[in-house]
């Protein structure tokens, strides 16, 4: 994930340069306007540090590692540790090599005068836009530790509804996957041997027994490079899917397929109001609300 630098006024007219993680600058450009700054510049910027390029930017922070976190993170609130030294504890205890170099870089942040939200939001490739905007909320209200404890039940909420889907898809999944299997054996074995014994015999077969031997026989001659077709096509929609049109049209194409299309979009549905209503729980404006929840 790239790091800019960038010079922006903050909302309270502050001159302020920082550095930020984002997938593009345009990206990043729009989430700083969004919160209410006035972008004077964005520049391309090295790595924080080797670890950090090579190791955590690359890879989300697990829910478990970050439902933990938190846990650990409102207790230290709510027994009255200050910020710096609740991170502290949190890094001394370790855990997940990633995270923790990511929180150290948090932490110094923080402890360098920034603002806890502004520090996570850096990471904007790990931290989402909602939590970034649940620890603003927090700050403003001057209750963190209320604002930690709705988004913890909301991640397990979250968590508990993603079990219930992924439950849900295994049967249809195996049972897809079986037909699929059984289908590929009759085209490539099953008809392939029937048809051989009766061109032995000299029986004339029908037109379409005739034209069902003839395609099986053409995936068999040409299985290789069928094969080598499909690598492509799932590699190209993983790249696809890496940008916003493609990513947007695959989503599209998700909710059209049957039985998991439907189960696809309640399960959005179900988050997006549940992330809503967590929102403006948070004493976060309306229109901010829906912009951060429609991020989700």
């Amino acid at each position: 994930m790239p790091s800019y630098r960038c010079k922006m006024t903050t909302p309270e007219g502050k001159v302020v340069q920082r550095r930020f993680f984002a997938s593009s600058k345009a990206a990043l450009k729009e989430e700083l306007e969004r919160e209410g700054n006035f972008v004077l510049d964005i520049s391309r910027a090295e790595p924080v540090s080797e670890v950090l390029r090579f190791g955590a930017i690359k890879r989300p922070v697990k829910t478990k590692d970050f439902l933990t976190f938190n846990q650990e993170f409102l207790v230290l609130v709510k027994a009255g540790l200050p910020i710096v030294s609740a991170l502290d504890a949190i890094i001394e205890k370790g855990g997940n090599a990633d995270f923790v170099e990511i929180l150290k870089e948090i932490r110094n942040d923080v402890a360098g005068g920034e603002a806890l939200s502004t520090a996570f939001s850096r990471f904007r490739h790990i931290f989402s836009g909602l939590y970034v905007a649940t620890l603003r909320a927090g700050e403003k209200s001057g209750n963190l530790a209320s604002a930690l404890s709705r988004h913890i039940q909301y991640l397990k909420k979250v968590e508990e509804i993603r079990k219930k889907v992924v439950t849900a898809s295994v049967y249809p999944v195996i049972l897809t996957m079986v037909s699929l299997f059984a289908l590929i054996f009759l085209l490539t074995y099953v008809v392939p041997t029937f048809a051989r014994t009766y061109f032995e015999a000299g029986t004339k077969l029908p037109a379409l027994t005739l034209a069902l031997v003839h395609f099986t026989t053409g995936i068999r001659e040409n299985l290789v490079i069928i094969m080598a077709g499909v690598g492509l096509v799932i590699i190209g929609a993983f790249y696809l899917s890496r940008t916003e049109s493609g990513a947007l049209f695959l989503n599209k194409s998700k909710l059209k397929i049957p039985f998991f299309g439907q189960l696809y979009l309640h399960y959005y549905i179900s988050r997006f109001a549940r992330t809503l209503a967590m929102v403006l729980g948070g004493g976060i404006p309306l229109l901010e609300a829906v912009k951060t929840a429609t991020g989700t």
